[in-house]
């Protein structure tokens, strides 16, 4: 089996795919299919390939959901724009609290602004799971 581009790859195995894409390490690899345990879990588990799950059947989900519900959707994608936000401020203070060359007295506030933004963080993780 031969990898050329805009063809499958079948009837090979992770040990000549790997050799073929020179790969030392399956988080290189992105793995995308449609069997959560086949194609998915095991792939990760087991290769460390990244993996992506792809659900035919949501798109339908998500429109039906969309229409029927327009209210319950927008207060969802209000949460996972705040959850959004505030992942990245949390990135952000983990990334300035971890500076090599910061005063003891920026430390603890930093230290303190990140405890209260994780705690937020996780209240609206919580509220996101609610709303799902």
């Amino acid at each position: 089996a031969f990898l050329k581009e805009g063809k499958v790859f079948q009837g090979g195995n992770w040990i000549h795919l790997h050799a073929m894409l020179d790969l030392s390490a399956g988080e290189r690899l992105l793995y995308v299919g449609d069997h959560m345990y086949s194609d998915i879990l095991r792939s990760k588990r087991t290769l460390g390939w990244r993996t992506c799950l792809v659900i035919p059947e949501l798109e339908v989900e998500m429109n039906t959901y969309r229409t029927v519900q327009p209210e319950e959707w927008g207060k969802l994608q209000d949460l996972r724009q705040r959850q959004n936000d505030q992942d990245d401020m949390v990135d952000c203070l983990s990334l300035d609290l971890y500076q090599s060359e910061i005063e003891a007295t920026k430390y603890e506030e930093l230290a303190e602004q990140l405890a209260d933004e994780l705690q937020e963080q996780q209240s609206v993780k919580e509220q996101v799971n609610e709303a799902c």
